[in-house]
């Protein structure tokens, strides 16, 4: 067992073990969101050589899918741009053959495919903000593999196959730049990212207060950072139609969700915290490039793990959390165990709770049903948005048990491992004072890794994920 007790660095097996998880993953399980934006990626190729692309927002309304998928596009132009690059091929068989890509296993293959190349980019600049803090190799090889084993990965890209993770990258490459303390490229690489749901602005503006304290200039950076995303809403306003980038506007109200009744009425938390954030920023006074370095990976978790404590949010937003959870496990050496296992307990307590809440999501028979593995072993006749739990009581004994237990106690899980994780990162201001005054660097320490919690952690959110699985071969077999 020395393999196991050896803690200096990740085994190539490791890796080749996760890559092929995710992969069964891949093969299995395909959420009809791809099917939305392939079919505006290959639309727009036809909008375009019809000379109708200016108007590709009316010409996208109402879109029907699978019979009861009924769906605008919603986001801004740029991320359509994307879109339609990655699906281009598809656009050319239909032209060629006259299939409906998305009733093809393989064009959906191909059309889910779009989240590898960027979940490729986002494990290459986690590698480079871990160089550039100075984390050694082997220990980036550790945050890289804790970065691809996490559930929320598992769950939300390679279940959900969710493009979040395209604004991930370009925030990531941002964060790079922001490190090395060039704020035009920082802010160049944020603009991108707002385009792709707007998302990178919640991080973008505590990050900006961290280190700039004029009032000019602030304005200045933050107008930038919107620079994209306005000049697409300016122009297709003007042409008349549908204006980009409504997406922040139509979820809205989810993010305001989570509310505290005051005097007046209710009060969102997630803004309250929020505010709170960017005040804390604003008048921090940072001593030290390793000072900026913790609180460059602490505050964009904290960031989001106050957001999905205290909103409402979508099942596979999740992601955003993951790449920041990674750089700052590896970044705090002492707390590494601890952050590993409480990142379980978050993962299991919240994807429980998504296949409590979010039927419509995680039904084996909406998520199974045009995916090879179900093709080969068992077909799906029929595509159902159904909870799976109805194959073991009713559907009122299911409600109960979802709103007086379930979920209580699953997000309560997670709302704790949050927080707590929340808590135990805080870069203490004494502390990092002590460590640089002893010349003490968290980022060069040496990591000191436990394999079992390590496979622990991988294994029970890869467990998780066989949930709509274990229901599909419950169905089979009964």
């Amino acid at each position: 067992m020395n393999w196991f007790k050896n803690t200096k660095k990740p085994y190539g097996f490791e890796f080749i073990v996760v890559i092929l998880s995710l992969f069964f993953l891949y093969l299995t399980y395909f959420y009809t969101d791809v099917a939305i934006t392939t079919r505006s990626g290959i639309d727009f190729w036809t909008y375009l050589f019809q000379g109708n692309i200016t108007h590709f927002y009316d010409l996208s309304k109402n879109m029907t899918f699978y019979d009861t998928l009924h769906c605008d596009a919603l986001y801004d132009f740029t991320i359509y741009i994307i879109f339609a690059i990655w699906d281009f091929p598809l656009w050319v068989i239909e032209q060629l053959t006259h299939i409906d890509a998305l009733y093809s296993t393989g064009c959906l293959l191909w059309a889910k495919g779009i989240m590898l190349p960027f979940l490729a980019g986002t494990y290459i600049y986690i590698k480079k903000i871990g160089r550039l803090l100075g984390f050694s190799k082997e220990k980036n090889l550790w945050c890289g593999l804790i970065y691809l084993s996490s559930t929320f990965i598992m769950s939300s890209i390679f279940v959900l196959c969710q493009y979040d993770i395209i604004g991930i990258f370009f925030s990531l490459i941002g964060l790079y730049y922001y490190i090395k303390k060039d704020m035009t490229k920082f802010t160049l690489y944020m603009a991108v990212a707002v385009t792709m749901k707007t998302f990178a602005l919640f991080i973008f503006l505590p990050l900006l207060l961290l280190r700039v304290k004029n009032a000019f200039k602030i304005l200045e950076y933050t107008m930038g950072s919107l620079s994209v995303f306005l000049v697409s809403q300016i122009f297709f306003s003007l042409l008349g139609t549908t204006p980009a980038g409504s997406f922040l506007f139509a979820q809205m109200n989810k993010m305001l969700m989570g509310t505290v009744t005051l005097g007046l009425g209710n009060a969102s938390i997630f803004i309250m915290v929020y505010l709170g954030i960017l005040l804390f920023c604003y008048m921090k006074q940072i001593d030290s490039d390793y000072e900026l370095g913790k609180f460059a990976i602490y505050l964009p978790f904290a960031v989001w793990s106050c957001f999905f404590v205290f909103s409402e949010s979508s099942p596979y937003w999740i992601i955003l959390l993951t790449p920041y959870f990674a750089l700052m496990a590896c970044q705090n050496t002492k707390l590494l165990k601890v952050n590993l296992l409480l990142d379980t307990l978050s993962g299991i307590g919240l994807v429980l709770a998504q296949n409590l809440f979010f039927p419509w999501v995680f039904s084996y028979k909406w998520i199974m049903a045009l995916m090879p593995f179900s093709k080969i072993f068992h077909p799906i006749p029929e595509m159902i948005q159904k909870n799976n739990l109805l194959l073991l009581a009713d559907e009122a004994t299911i409600q109960s048990f979802t709103n007086t237990f379930g979920l209580p106690v699953c997000l309560g899980i997670f709302a704790f491992a949050n927080l707590a994780l929340m808590y135990l990162n805080f870069p203490r201001a004494n502390r990092t004072k002590a460590e640089n005054k002893k010349n003490i660097n968290d980022f060069s320490e040496e990591l000191t890794v436990e394999r079992s919690v390590i496979w622990l952690r991988f294994l029970s959110g890869f467990g998780i994920c066989m949930v709509p699985l274990f229901f599909y071969l419950l169905d089979m077999w009964v």
